[in-house]
């Protein structure tokens, strides 16, 4: 298998299926003005929506991004919760 090189050109989906090492992740954010600050998840996060926006992420909205995806698990588990509960009279 092949892994693609890290470019702009890259479809977020096609990044998503393969792994790459943090100092890849930091070269391509350098390379691309981004931040190269945070963990290898923050990068990746910040590398995603370049790809899908072509818009560089600030620090803030990483962490807001990240919010809203925990509140949508969390709503969804407990959504699983409530349709498994047993109603009794």
């Amino acid at each position: 298998m092949v892994i693609p090189r890290l470019t702009p050109n890259l479809k977020s989906g096609e990044f998503k299926q393969y792994y790459f090492l943090k100092e890849e992740l930091k070269d391509f954010c350098r390379q691309e003005g981004l931040k190269v600050t945070g963990n290898k998840g923050d990068l990746e996060k910040r590398i995603i929506h370049y790809l899908d926006t072509g818009e560089k992420l600030t620090e803030p909205a990483i962490k807001i991004i990240w919010l809203k995806n925990l509140q949508k698990s969390h709503s969804t588990l407990k959504s699983v919760k409530t349709s498994n509960a047993v109603k009794t009279k």
